[in-house]
């Protein structure tokens, strides 16, 4: 039966693409999760869904299968196959009425990583998802990989790809944005970029820290998009 969640914390677990041509069906998810901490964004098909994931790299999708234009099938199948390859192995649960055996084999052998049929217990929902976003994020891990949007840090080999494009950087600049990848959110005032880089006991001008900023934005952002690190006026430096 599907019921309301229980309110929790508004603390943000991740973000979550909703692929669903039922408007009250979007509603009832939107609210249920945002309720749980997650970030949503929604569509009613699969263009708009597939230009969502493009745009913002939300962290699962849940598809329905029967939508207009192009099932949720041959939407999962497009991502797995065409979607730049941050994006291929994005966790996929399909939420549908098709409640056969053959397809829920047809789903996972497309590349679902989970599914459930139509009516469903939002708990069990939930749990699923809690679920798939913990094996993707300790399978990120294992690797020693960090990511942010269409970036992606390699630690263990100290390598930086932006939508699969090798991006050149010095040790300097790989420090700082591994720094801002695994904190994204949080602001860093100069002092601290410093300390980071070379230690307070060094003599380096806080100015220092705003030309390596500069050049690691001009390495990282596209002419037709915001900085990806941003200035906060008095206080230092943010990604995210």
């Amino acid at each position: 039966m599907t019921h309301l969640a229980e309110p929790s914390s508004k603390q943000k677990l991740g973000t979550i693409l909703i692929i669903e041509d039922e408007e009250d069906l979007r509603i009832l998810l939107q609210y249920n999760l945002e309720q749980k901490g997650y970030t949503v964004l929604l569509a009613a098909d699969g263009q708009v869904g597939f230009e969502k994931l493009i745009k913002s790299h939300p962290d699962l999708i849940i598809l329905d299968w029967m939508l207009p234009t192009e099932s949720g099938i041959e939407i999962c199948r497009h991502i797995r196959k065409n979607a730049p390859t941050l994006l291929q192995k994005i966790p996929i649960l399909m939420l549908t009425a098709r409640a056969a055996e053959t397809d829920k084999i047809t789903g996972l052998d497309i590349g679902v990583d989970d599914y459930m049929t139509k009516p469903f217990s939002i708990k069990e929902l939930l749990s699923r998802i809690h679920a798939l976003l913990r094996r993707s994020n300790d399978f990120q891990e294992k690797q020693n990989i960090l990511t942010y949007k269409d970036i992606s840090l390699n630690l263990e080999q100290g390598l930086v790809l932006r939508d699969q494009t090798l991006l050149k950087l010095s040790t300097s600049e790989f420090r700082l944005i591994s720094l801002f990848i695994s904190n994204q959110g949080k602001i860093f005032t100069r002092d601290e970029l410093i300390d980071h880089l070379w230690g307070l006991d060094h003599a380096i001008e806080p100015r220092t820290i705003d030309v390596h900023i500069k050049r690691l934005r001009a390495i990282l952002n596209d002419q037709k998009e915001q900085t990806i690190i941003r200035t906060v006026r008095g206080q230092g430096y943010v990604m995210g």
